[in-house]
């Protein structure tokens, strides 16, 4: 951008050829302006595009939000939200600006606000690039508010658009912790099993451990209901995500011999020999380096060294 600036610059003293190259040409220095953080200046250049060019008008209403925001003048930020929702309304750049005002109000911690910019969000897009986050973050909201019971139904929501395991973790958990705030301990200690079944070394599986074990020690196996939901169907949900299987593929017959020898040495009490052939092995053959890394850790993890074992 600063590079480009002092071209841009010196191209507005020559006249453009038309009318949709001089828009152009105010937009993209105006662009530049925001770039280098000068946000008044680029306003200055943006009230000139005019809106003959509807693909260049949504960018250049965005890039009018963006000023707003970096100055922090709400009302009019979410005016050009609003104007862009009116114009432009399944522009991508609308739904850019969308997801900007409620990722401003929520890092500002003012629930209410993004509570309502993640709503208008998901009505406007629910098929966006930001659809899930919005859902996500509706959840997390409704249930820091105390709304246990529409916090549930949000997470409930999210699992069954979202059940790819690295997505379907963290909702199980989150329904769990709304139905354990509910009195709902056994309802909450079936959900909190089953994160530990999908993701048991990850936080999330961590601390379901956590809640589980708190909950079997306070004991008691009280279920509630929660309108909307039926438990049955989401436990069946939680069952039916599954990891993807990790296959390696079996080492070729140069590394499968000295696999073999570091077996020997391995079962001789000879570990660390057993790691370095190993090693060696993976050198001489890269191809079958998935495969004798697998048995490398294998020896790692028996010899008590997980930190190796991971890395």
């Amino acid at each position: 951008a600063r590079g480009a600036r002092p071209l841009l610059v010196a191209l507005g003293t020559v006249t453009a050829p038309d009318p949709p190259s001089s828009r152009k040409r105010r937009f993209l220095l105006a662009d530049a302006e925001y770039r280098v953080g000068r946000t008044s200046a680029a306003l200055t250049h943006l009230g000139k595009v005019a809106a003959a060019d509807d693909e260049l008008h949504a960018k250049a209403i965005r890039l009018q939000a963006s000023c707003y925001r970096r100055l922090k003048q709400e009302s009019r930020f979410i005016a050009q939200r609003d104007k862009a929702l009116s114009l432009y309304p399944e522009s991508r750049e609308t739904e850019e600006i969308c997801y900007s005002a409620a990722t401003y109000f929520d890092v500002n911690y003012e629930s209410a606000k993004a509570r309502n910019a993640y709503q208008t969000l998901l009505e406007k897009f629910p098929k966006g690039r930001h659809s899930q986050r919005a859902l996500w973050k509706l959840a997390i909201i409704r249930f820091a508010s105390r709304e246990y019971g529409e916090a549930a139904a949000a997470f409930w929501s999210h699992l069954r658009q979202h059940p790819a395991p690295a997505s379907a973790g963290p909702a199980i958990y989150w329904l769990g912790r709304c139905y354990e705030a509910l009195g709902g301990r056994e309802n909450a200690r079936t959900l909190y099993r089953r994160v530990q079944a999908l993701a048991n070394e990850s936080y999330y599986g961590i601390e379901a451990g956590t809640r589980a074990a708190s909950l079997a020690a306070a004991g008691g196996a009280d279920r509630v209901s929660i309108a909307g939901i039926d438990f049955a169907q989401v436990t069946a949900a939680c069952d039916a995500v599954r990891l993807p299987a990790a296959a390696v593929a079996e080492p070729g017959r140069g590394a499968w011999s000295l696999a073999a020898r570091a077996r020997e040495l391995w079962s001789a009490g000879l570990s660390d020999l057993a790691v370095a052939e190993l090693q060696w092995a993976a050198r001489q053959h890269p191809r079958d380096e998935p495969a004798l890394s697998c048995l490398t850790a294998r020896i790692y993890a028996e010899s008590g060294d997980h930190y190796n074992a991971i890395v």
